[in-house]
C-alpha cells in the first residue's frame, strides 16, 4: 500500500531519494577518508531509478507517466485535439440520445416497478384463419376479471367521451374512466398531490396536459374542471411518461358502467414464479372466456388472451422505426471512430523521429502502444463528457417530437445514459487507438502500408455515409409522397372547431342522443348562412386520427364477422361539403339524418369496401344490398371515393362505412370551408352558439392541413433525424478525404517537385492528385452500395410511393459523395501545384 501511496506524493519521494544518495554519498567519502579508498556509489540516474522501483509500481507509474505526458502532448496540439474530439462528440452525443429512447420507448416501455408482472387481458376473434385483438372488454367479463384470484390487482380502464371544459374553454384531451385499483396496479403515485379520494369527484391528470393546458402551476390541485356535465377537482399530477394508457390526458374516479367497455391491466402474485404465474393467469381467464361465452360472442370474438400491455404503447411501425434511426447513429459513431483513428494515424506518421528516437532510448513495444493508447482514452473523455452534453440538448429537442410516440416526453439524461455514454466513450477511445498503437509500436513502420490502412478507413466511411445518405434521401421522398398524396376530399380553407353538447345527469340516451343530434342540425345550418362560408359540415370523426372500427359482414354468412372496417358517423351535406364524390346512388336525406337509430339503418359505403365484399361488380350493383353488424342489418344507399383520412396515410384507403349521426357521441367536429382566417370562423361561432344551446363549448380551432401535419409527425420526425445524421456523415467523409489526401500531398512533395522539374505540367499533377482519391471513393461508393442492397429490407416497411432500390435516390446519394470528394481533393490539388520545384531540388 506504501508503494501505491507513494504515486500520490512524487514530489516528496524525489526529494526523499535525493536525501537518502546523499546521505549515502557523504558516508562513503567519509569512508574513503578513513580508508584511503577511492570507491564510488555509481551512475547517480540508474541509482535513482533502482530506488524509486523499489518504493513505487513501476508499471503502474510508466502507465501514470503516460497518460500525463499524452495530455501534455495534446494539449500542445489543440487544434488537432478539438477536431479529434468533436468528431466523437457528434457521435458518441447522437448514440447516446438515440439509445435514451430506444431504451425508454422500446425496451422499457413500461415505466412502472415489477413492470414483468404487469399483464393485459384482450379479446380476440378469428376470421379466414387469422387471429385479431379486439381492445374492449365487455362489462361482464371485467367485473368476472376483477374478482379472479390469478391477480393481486386489477385496474380497469374505460374510455369516457366527454370533453373537458376548463375556464369555460374544451381542451383538446383524451378521457378515460379508472377504476380505484389503477394506481395500485401500477404501483404508480402522482408526482403533484394525491391518487383518488373516497368521494369519486377526483381527477387526475397527466404531466404533458399539466404543461400544456394548465400552466404547470402546483396551484391546480383542488382547482374544479368540467367532464360532460359533472364537476371533478384535480387531486394529482401523474409524472411524466406514467400514463396508462399512454394517450389519456385526464382520468376520472370511476369503473366502466352497465353499457360501457373497458381494459383490463393486471398484477400477477409476486410470491409465484413469474412462469407459473402467467400460466395460473391463463387457466384462469380460459374458464371466464368459457362462462362468458354468451357476452363474448355477442361482440363477435370467441376468446380471451393473456398479452404484455408494451403492445399497446408502441406500434410495431414505430418501434421498427426507431430501430432503424439508432442504427444510423452507430453508423454515425463508426464514421466518427474511423475519422478519428485517421486523425491519429496521420499524427503518428508525424511523430516518427519522435518514436524513433524513444526506441533507440530503450522504450519498448508495449510503451510506446501504452503512449499512444493513453492519448486514445484523454480524448474518448473529453469526447463523452462533450457528447453527453450533445446528448442532453438533443433529448430536450426530442421532447418536442410527435405525441403519437408513447412516453417521449420521459426520455433523459439519467445514470443508465450517462453510464452508456461512459462505455461508448471509452470503447471509442480504444478502438481509434488501437489501430495507431499497433501500428507504431513496431520496431519499422512503412508508410505505405499506414497509408493504405487510412484509405481502407475512408473507403469505410464513405460506404457507411453512402448508406445514411440513401436511407435519408429515401425517407425525405417518402415523406413528400405522403405530403403531395391526394387524401380524396379538399383540404384547403378548412378550418376544424370540436363542440360538445353534453347531456344532464338525469337524461337517459334515449332523449339526449336525438336532442343532441338535432341541435347540431339547427347549428349547422346557422353556420351555412354566415358570410363567406362555402360549406360545412360536421362529423364524429376528426380527419387524419384513428377511428372507430365496425365487424361488418354479410348476412348469408351469420358466423363468420369480417376485418375491422373504419366506421364513420357523419352530419348533412358531409359528401358535398368535404368535396367527397358520390360514385353511385345518394347521400342520406334530412328524415333518415333525423331518425333514431334501428334494426335497419340507410349506409354510405366506399368504393374499398363495395370491391372488398363485391369484387369486380360496379359501384351502382350493390345499392339496395345489406351489409350485418352484429344483429343489425343495414342497407347500402350510396357509394363514395375512398378517402386517407386515418392517422396512417402510408397504409392506403381502407374500407369504410358512413352512418349518420344520431347524437350518439356529445363532442363532433365541425367542418367549415371559407376564405376568412380561423379566428374569424370560430368568433362567428361561438357567438352562434347560444342561439343554438345554452350547454355548448367550442374548442381551439385548427385547420385542415394542421391535422395533416399532426399526422405526418411521425415520418417527418424520423426524416427530419435520418437526414441529419446523413449531412453530419457527409461532413465527416469529407474531412477524412481531405485529411488523407493533403497529407498523402505533404508526404510526396519532394516526388511532386521533382516531376514539375523534370517538365510535368500543372494537368499531369492534379490528374495524379485526384486520381488518388477518385479511386478510393469509387471503391467505397461501391461498397455502400453493397450494403444497401443488404439493408433496404430493413427500410421497405417505413417508405410509401418510392422503392428501396429507386435508381434516382441511389445515383443522388452516390453523387453527392463524389461532389464531397472533388471538394475534398481542390485544396490539396492547389497546394500541390505551388511547390516551388528549384527549391525541391536544392534540398535534394
Amino acid at each position: 500500500m506504501r508503494r501505491y501511496w507513494n504515486l500520490f506524493r512524487r514530489n516528496r519521494l524525489v526529494r526523499d531519494i535525493a536525501e537518502e544518495l546523499a546521505t549515502h554519498a557523504a558516508m562513503l567519502e567519509e569512508a574513503n577518508r578513513s580508508t584511503g579508498a577511492n570507491r564510488r556509489l555509481g551512475n547517480d540516474l540508474a541509482l535513482r531509478e533502482r530506488t524509486r522501483a523499489a518504493d513505487v509500481h513501476v508499471w503502474l507509474d510508466e502507465l501514470l507517466r503516460d497518460i500525463g505526458f499524452a495530455r501534455r502532448s495534446l494539449w500542445r496540439a489543440r487544434g488537432f485535439a478539438a477536431v479529434a474530439v468533436l468528431t466523437l462528440a457528434l457521435g458518441i452525443g447522437a448514440t447516446t440520445a438515440m439509445f435514451s429512447v430506444v431504451r425508454t420507448v422500446v425496451l422499457d416501455p413500461l415505466p412502472y416497478p415489477g413492470a414483468a408482472r404487469l399483464v393485459s387481458v384482450r379479446m380476440y376473434e378469428s376470421w379466414q384463419g387469422k387471429r385479431r385483438l379486439i381492445v374492449n372488454l365487455p362489462t361482464q367479463v371485467l367485473q368476472a376479471l376483477s374478482r379472479s384470484r390469478a391477480f393481486t390487482s386489477v385496474g380497469i380502464v374505460g374510455y369516457d367521451d366527454d370533453a373537458v371544459v376548463v375556464d369555460g374553454t374544451a381542451r383538446d384531451a383524451y378521457v378515460s374512466a379508472a377504476s380505484p385499483r389503477l394506481l395500485a396496479t401500477l404501483r404508480v403515485r402522482p408526482e403533484v398531490g394525491h391518487g383518488f379520494s373516497a368521494s369519486g369527484q377526483d381527477a387526475l391528470v397527466s404531466d404533458r396536459f399539466w404543461h400544456t393546458q394548465l400552466g404547470s402551476s402546483r396551484a391546480v390541485i383542488g382547482r374544479t374542471i368540467r367532464i360532460g356535465r359533472r364537476l371533478y377537482a384535480i387531486a394529482g399530477v401523474l409524472p411524466p411518461g406514467k400514463a396508462y394508457p399512454p394517450y389519456t390526458s385526464v382520468w376520472i374516479a370511476g369503473t366502466p358502467g352497465p353499457d360501457a367497455t373497458g381494459q383490463v391491466i393486471a398484477r400477477l402474485p409476486d410470491s409465484v414464479p413469474l412462469a407459473q404465474a402467467r400460466s395460473q393467469a391463463q387457466a384462469a381467464i380460459a374458464v371466464i372466456a368459457q362462462r362468458q361465452a354468451r357476452a363474448l360472442h355477442s361482440w363477435g370474438a370467441d376468446g380471451l388472451a393473456l398479452v404484455p400491455p408494451m403492445e399497446q404503447l408502441a406500434r410495431p411501425q414505430a418501434r421498427t422505426a426507431l430501430w432503424m434511426l439508432f442504427a444510423a447513429v452507430v453508423c454515425l459513431l463508426l464514421i466518427a471512430c474511423a475519422n478519428t483513428t485517421n486523425l491519429l494515424l496521420g499524427r503518428g506518421l508525424a511523430r516518427h523521429q519522435e518514436f524513433a528516437l524513444r526506441r533507440a532510448l530503450g522504450a519498448g513495444r508495449l510503451r510506446l502502444a501504452s503512449l499512444l493508447l493513453a492519448e486514445g482514452l484523454w480524448l474518448a473523455l473529453a469526447g463523452a463528457t462533450a457528447g453527453a452534453g450533445l446528448a442532453w440538448l438533443l433529448l430536450r429537442l426530442a421532447r418536442l417530437g410527435p405525441e403519437n410516440i408513447p412516453r417521449l416526453d420521459a426520455v433523459q439524461l439519467d445514470p443508465a445514459t450517462l453510464g452508456f455514454a461512459a462505455a461508448v466513450g471509452l470503447a471509442a477511445g480504444l478502438i481509434c487507438a488501437l489501430a495507431p498503437a499497433l501500428r507504431f509500436a513496431r520496431t519499422s513502420v512503412r508508410d505505405s502500408h499506414t497509408q493504405r490502412l487510412r484509405q481502407g478507413l475512408v473507403i469505410a466511411e464513405i460506404a457507411l455515409t453512402l448508406v445514411l445518405l440513401t436511407g435519408g434521401t429515401l425517407l425525405v421522398r417518402s415523406f413528400s409522397n405522403l405530403l403531395n398524396t391526394d387524401p380524396g376530399f379538399t383540404l384547403s380553407q378548412t378550418t376544424i372547431i370540436g363542440l360538445t353538447a353534453p347531456s344532464t345527469a338525469a337524461e337517459s340516451k334515449h332523449l339526449a342522443w336525438p336532442r343532441r343530434s338535432q341541435t347540431f342540425q339547427r347549428l349547422l345550418a346557422r353556420v351555412r348562412a354566415l358570410p363567406g362560408v362555402t360549406a360545412a359540415t360536421y362529423t364524429v370523426h376528426l380527419p387524419f386520427t384513428p377511428e372507430n372500427s365496425a365487424f361488418l359482414r354479410l348476412p348469408s354468412t351469420p358466423g363468420q364477422s369480417h376485418a375491422a372496417t373504419g366506421m364513420i358517423e357523419i352530419g348533412p351535406h358531409y359528401f358535398a361539403a368535404m368535396g367527397i364524390p358520390l360514385l353511385a346512388g345518394r347521400s342520406f336525406s334530412p328524415a333518415e339524418e333525423s331518425q333514431f337509430p334501428g334494426k335497419s339503418m340507410p349506409v354510405v359505403v366506399n368504393a374499398a369496401l363495395a370491391a372488398q365484399f363485391w369484387p369486380g361488380q360496379p359501384p351502382a350493383s350493390v345499392l339496395g344490398r345489406s351489409l350485418a353488424q352484429g344483429d343489425d342489418s343495414d342497407v347500402i344507399i350510396g357509394v363514395a371515393g375512398n378517402t386517407r383520412d386515418n392517422d396512417d396515410l402510408a397504409a392506403g384507403s381502407r374500407s369504410q362505412v358512413y352512418f349518420p349521426y344520431y347524437g350518439n357521441f356529445d363532442e363532433v367536429e365541425f367542418l367549415v370551408r371559407s376564405p376568412l382566417p380561423p379566428a374569424a370562423i370560430a368568433q362567428a361561432l361561438e357567438a352562434l352558439l347560444p342561439r343554438a344551446s345554452a350547454n355548448l363549448v367550442a374548442s381551439q380551432p385548427i385547420t385542415l392541413n394542421a391535422a395533416l401535419a399532426a399526422a405526418l409527425a411521425q415520418p417527418r420526425f424520423r426524416a427530419l433525424l435520418l437526414t441529419l445524421f446523413a449531412l453530419l456523415a457527409w461532413l465527416l467523409a469529407l474531412v477524412g478525404l481531405y485529411g488523407v489526401l493533403a497529407f498523402q500531398v505533404r508526404q510526396r512533395r519532394r516526388e511532386i517537385g521533382v516531376r514539375m522539374a523534370l517538365g510535368a505540367d500543372s494537368r499531369a499533377v492534379i490528374r495524379m492528385v485526384l486520381g488518388q482519391n477518385l479511386a478510393v471513393l469509387a471503391a467505397g461508393i461501391a461498397a455502400g452500395w453493397l450494403l444497401c442492397w443488404f439493408l433496404s429490407r430493413y427500410i421497405s416497411s417505413l417508405l410509401f410511393g418510392v422503392s428501396a432500390f429507386d435508381p434516382l435516390t441511389w445515383l443522388l446519394a452516390g453523387a453527392a459523395l463524389l461532389a464531397a470528394g472533388l471538394l475534398a481533393s481542390f485544396l490539396p490539388a492547389r497546394r500541390a501545384l505551388r511547390i516551388d520545384a528549384a527549391e525541391t531540388l536544392r534540398c535534394e
